[in-house]
């Protein structure tokens, strides 16, 4: 009511009277141009009889009296139009001022829904009022049945009260069998981890000692290698001296033999124009003389003999000797081989160094300045892996304890977000139907159509909505309701962010704990040296300086003088100088000794033929 009073008095009469008005004044002159216009269609027939014959105007007749009737009734049309116009203008001058009694009409109509809300409220009441009494009636007759529901419910309760006691008992009792038997079998498995520790120490020293035995054979094959070069090209030397001095003997013998013969020859020539009586004392020269021949040949047949056989010999022992060094060639190139294959040892040792360092700081070194500082003996690089697997996968596992919550704070949040969402879609539901409701209303606000006053109200000003409208109010509901709706959606991706954040981080500790394993089985895998180097070089250098304190004074001064020769390739080059000058000082007196001997024998053989010469030349003797 009040919105159809405001309706009524937003109507604007002066204008409405004021366009009526200037509709009948327009009325009278297009009144007066009809007129004007019907003279002139008549004049135009007119003229069109008087210049057309009679047959042409047969045929235009029909045209004629089609184009006049529909001219009439157009006309007709046009004055009832407005003679209807103005009556009904005339009603709606005269018609009364509807606005006093919509005011107490509405008035009228607030007392009328308060009396039917009294109305309504006293035929609750009364209701209530008989069901009241009805069920007062019925307590009053149930008195007893209730008293004995009630001693019913209290036995119930204390029933209830022992299963739950018992329950609970149950369940602590399950518990505490549970965690009893999680407890054993984490202790079973400490304990089997410890004997895995301990068969892995003492696997790493076994691969230690087999190391060291290993590196010590290959510095005994070294050596012996070289000796043995060293005593086969003496011995080639020598030998080949003797057989040298060999040849020089059966030269000199064979001169000798040669003038022997030359002798034997003279002494034959001097026989034929001798004397008689030096008959005698050739005879026994010559005699001499065979008897020194046949000895000398019979040396040289014994030399040569003996020649051959040390010549044969020589030969076996040279291809023995071969034969043996192509072996210990190919044991040094095998050696070698695995040296060059495992030539990275220093980079590893340095890697895995820095490494410890890193991962675990000042628990990683491994030496006297780091013990007295740290107060204990420093853990092995597989003791401190293990840690640091547990110790991730403890914080592995909190970690998805806690995706595991945020999830569920996820899904709640979500299920709340979709409920949020219905009753947001709800509510723009129902505001766009009351929206749609109160415009509706509002365009059906005015004067009704029975009046037939809607076309001249079309350009009236749209009334206006009052400020106590509900409007308004769901306007703001529908921001709050939005701004709620946006604040719940940034919360979840906010919580989202979170979830893939902890997710990430799941995964980066899980590969972190993966790459630690992989880590430790390399480490724990049995036959590998590089391992055994590696633990040999890391993990046990406070071992290895227990172990070096029990070694005897001469097997100290070895290792450390081997150390110190194969330290650097300076001092490996400086020893290999060495050997090789000392090896060519001892092959030169061994020669200058072997030279000596022959040189003195050869004096000796040559004296004594120069004295046996004299005296036959001299003495003939």
């Amino acid at each position: 009511m009040e919105i159809v009073s405001r309706a009524w008095e937003s109507v604007d009469w002066d204008r409405i009277q004021t366009r009526v008005e200037a509709e009948v004044t327009a009325l009278g002159q297009r009144q007066d141009d009809s007129e004007i216009r019907k003279t002139r269609l008549v004049e135009e027939s007119n003229a069109y009889r008087g210049r057309t014959n009679k047959d042409s105007r047969k045929v235009a007749i029909p045209l004629i009296k089609a184009f006049q009737s529909e001219f009439d009734g157009l006309l007709a049309r046009s004055t009832a139009a407005e003679n209807a116009l103005i009556d009904i203008c005339k009603s709606i001058v005269s018609l009364p001022d509807p606005k006093s009694l919509l005011k107490g009409a509405e008035a009228w109509k607030n007392d009328a829904e308060k009396t039917q809300k009294a109305v309504e409220e006293r035929e609750e009441l009364k209701r209530q009022l008989i069901k009241v009494n009805n069920e007062l009636e019925d307590l009053r007759g149930k008195d007893v049945k209730v008293r004995k529901l009630k001693d019913k419910l209290a036995k119930l309760e204390s029933e209830q009260d022992i299963f739950i006691e018992n329950a609970v008992n149950e369940v602590e009792k399950k518990a505490e069998q549970e965690l009893n038997d999680r407890l054993t079998e984490l202790i079973a498995e400490k304990e089997k981890m410890k004997e895995q520790n301990e068969i892995l120490e003492k696997n790493m020293d076994s691969l230690e000692s087999k190391n060291k035995d290993i590196q010590r054979k290959l510095e005994i094959a070294k050596q012996t290698v070289e000796q043995k070069d060293g005593l086969e090209n003496e011995q080639l030397s020598i030998a080949m001296k003797d057989l040298a001095d060999a040849k020089h003997k059966i030269v000199f013998l064979e001169e000798r033999v040669s003038q022997l013969e030359n002798e034997a020859e003279k002494v034959n020539e001097s026989k034929k124009a001798g004397n008689i009586e030096d008959i005698a004392a050739l005879g026994s020269v010559l005699v001499q003389k065979d008897d020194v021949i046949q000895q000398l040949t019979n040396d040289i047949k014994r030399h040569e003999a003996s020649h051959v056989e040390e010549l044969a010999k020589w030969k076996l022992a040279v291809s023995a000797v071969e034969k043996k060094n192509k072996t210990l060639i190919g044991e040094l190139n095998e050696l070698k081989n695995q040296l060059e294959s495992r030539n990275d040892y220093e980079a590893i040792k340095n890697e895995l160094r820095l490494l410890r360092e890193i991962e675990f700081g000042d628990s990683a070194e491994a030496n006297a300045e780091s013990i007295e500082r740290l107060g204990e003996t420093v853990e092995t690089l597989d003791r401190l892996l293990a840690e640091k697997n547990r110790r991730l996968q403890n914080e592995n596992a909190s970690l998805r304890v806690a995706n595991d919550g945020f999830k569920g704070r996820n899904e709640e949040q979500e299920a709340e977000l979709t409920v949020l969402k219905e009753k947001s879609e709800r509510n723009d539901r129902l505001i766009a139907q009351l929206e749609a409701d109160l415009a509706s209303a509002v365009q059906d606000i005015g004067i009704p159509e029975r009046m037939g006053t809607n076309e001249m109200l079309k350009d009236a000003p749209a009334p206006t909505i009052s400020d106590a409208s509900l409007v308004p109010i769901l306007t703001s509901q529908r921001n709050r309701l939005h701004e709620r709706v946006t604040s719940l959606e940034e919360a979840i991706s906010l919580e989202k962010t979170k979830q893939l954040s902890v997710q990430n981080e799941i995964e980066r500790v899980r590969e972190e704990n993966i790459r630690l394993c992989e880590r430790i089985r390399f480490l724990q895998s049995p036959g590998g040296q590089q391992q055994a180097n590696v633990e040999a070089g890391l993990g046990n250098d406070f071992r290895n300086g227990n172990r070096n304190k029990k070694v005897s004074l001469h097997d100290k001064t070895t290792l450390n003088m081997g150390r110190a020769i194969l330290a650097t390739p300076k001092s490996r080059t400086v020893f290999f100088s060495y050997l090789l000058i000392l090896h060519a000082l001892i092959m030169l007196v061994l020669y200058k000794f072997a030279f000596d001997q022959s040189v003195v024998r050869d004096a000796e053989t040559e004296c004594e033929y120069k004295f046996h010469q004299h005296m036959l030349d001299n003495h003939k003797q």
